[in-house]
């Protein structure tokens, strides 16, 4: 029988990747959501103009 210790270390891994990767997925949104409010408010601007 092996010793667990590698079994846990994948699981952070994997733990650590998929928390990296919601990261990267929230601040895409972020980033996705002021594009949308800037092209949102610049038609609004150019509308009244």
């Amino acid at each position: 029988m092996d010793s667990p210790t590698p079994l846990v270390i994948f699981k952070y891994e994997q733990f650590g990747k998929d928390l990296s990767g919601r990261r990267k997925n929230i601040i895409e949104g972020q980033v996705l959501a002021l594009g949308f409010l800037a092209v949102q408010g610049w038609h609004l601007v150019s509308c009244k103009s």
